[in-house]
């Protein structure tokens, strides 16, 4: 994520060359955006516990820097240059909720949820509502809401479900 994310942005798709590493993909030219907004979402559900969780939100810290001076994401972003366009759809907002919890920014991640509710169409995100919006709404939602979280192991634990910590 270092390597292919100089601004803390990141980008849709990498590739790995031999003798070279991990470069972003020359086909999507240096975007992130519709695929790479998952990493955040991701990278925020991670188990506080896992030891590479702030070194990834470090390597992802352009948006957050980003969100401070604006209201909603962007839709792209040349994670080369930071130049950003277009404003992101409702899913790119509720995909952000895990990673701006995770970074203790609890205004911007108020600004995320008065933006998500304004583009509520009764129980549905965006006009007209996109299925990409539904999927990252109910992960980034159902997560904030304690519905569901991930151990240290990467395993889904459904908040229905008991866990006895394994001992150490």
């Amino acid at each position: 994520m270092r390597a292919t994310s100089p601004l803390g942005f990141a980008p849709d798709w990498v590739v790995y060359q031999a003798n070279q590493g991990w470069r972003t993909d020359k086909q999507t030219a240096a975007i992130g955006s519709y695929d790479a907004i998952r990493l955040y979402l991701w990278v925020g559900m991670l188990d506080d516990g896992d030891a590479d969780k702030p070194a990834l939100l470090q390597a992802l810290s352009g948006m957050h820097t980003y969100l401070r001076h604006y209201t909603a994401p962007m839709e792209k972003v040349n994670v080369s240059s930071g130049v950003a366009t277009g404003r992101g759809p409702p899913g790119f907002s509720a995909a952000l909720l895990p990673y701006l919890q995770s970074l203790s920014a609890p205004r911007l991640l108020s600004v995320q949820m008065t933006s998500l509710a304004a583009q509520k169409k009764g129980a549905l995100l965006g006009e007209p509502p996109a299925y990409y919006d539904q999927v990252l709404g109910l992960f980034g939602t159902g997560f904030l809401a304690q519905r569901f979280r991930f151990d240290r192991e990467g395993q889904l634990i459904p908040a229905w479900k008991k866990v006895t910590p394994a001992p150490r």
